[in-house]
């Protein structure tokens, strides 16, 4: 996840005429333009008010236009490091990336199959457990979203988080809840194992589905899943399999059945 995942992530979810929305639309048509604009010139290109760049900066959470503006350099000046599909260095003559790709795929598959199969279950029966549950995740992906969904039919209290900002809302997870962490542990999400941290010591029952984190991360975990992962977007598939097989079993067991 980075900025430009916020940005169409954010046209996305707002309707056609909306001022964002067109505002947004205008700073990804210039985003290059975007090193060297003030946020006047921007308003500008985007036929807004400064000030409306300014909410809308912190709609996207930046502090302020310097900020989105920092973050969108960053990621151009090193786009080459993000949203690999699979490591470059791994390239050879003899197998490239599309291989390579494949292989990911046959490993991560190979290691779920490794699973008991018991644990899905297990791990559905601890989430149904609790009215309260939270799910935290870098951005969102498939299995968070059908988690949600399938906690709220299920008449849960769900409370999602997968904003890539530091959080201040943990204290309202406690003993008697559960809190699932769906992220991969890195540098950028440091606020995700800070929030783990704080939801273990309120004594939340805590669920960790992660990608090469040190095993002292476990300490925090009531439940800990830790991927080995190539620390590309592989590995999101990955957590992401894992937490389906979740879904699926809490379906299974708490609602499928019921709608027959």
């Amino acid at each position: 996840m980075n900025i430009i995942d916020d940005l169409l992530g954010f046209y996305n979810a707002t309707p056609q005429g909306d001022i964002y929305h067109d505002a947004v639309m205008h700073l990804m048509d210039h985003l290059n333009q975007i090193r060297n604009s003030t946020i006047y010139q921007m308003a500008e290109m985007c036929y807004v008010s400064p000030s409306t760049i300014s909410r809308l900066c912190r709609k996207l959470g930046c502090e302020s236009y310097s900020a989105f503006k920092e973050e969108i350099v960053h990621v151009l000046d090193h786009y080459t490091d993000f949203n690999r599909i699979v490591p470059d260095m791994m390239s050879t003559p003899q197998k490239d990336e599309y291989d390579i790709l494949l292989d990911t795929v046959e490993n991560s598959v190979r290691e779920l199959h490794s699973m008991d199969k018991h644990i899905y279950e297990k791990l559905a029966d601890v989430i149904h457990s609790s009215r309260l549950i939270g799910i935290y995740s870098y951005g969102n992906t498939s299995s968070t979203v059908f988690m949600q969904n399938a906690l709220i039919v299920a008449g849960h209290q769900v409370r999602p988080n997968n904003s890539r900002k530091p959080l201040n809302n943990t204290k309202q997870f406690g003993k008697g809840s559960v809190v699932i962490f769906q992220y991969p542990y890195f540098k950028a999400t440091e606020y995700l194992t800070k929030a783990l941290k704080e939801c273990s010591k309120n004594g939340a029952t805590t669920i960790v589905i992660t990608t090469h984190a040190p095993e002292k991360l476990k300490l925090y975990a009531d439940f800990f899943f830790n991927f080995s992962g190539t620390q590309t977007i592989m590995d999101n598939y990955e957590r992401d399999f894992f937490f389906n097989m979740v879904v699926i079993a809490y379906r299974k067991k708490y609602i499928d059945h019921k709608c027959l």
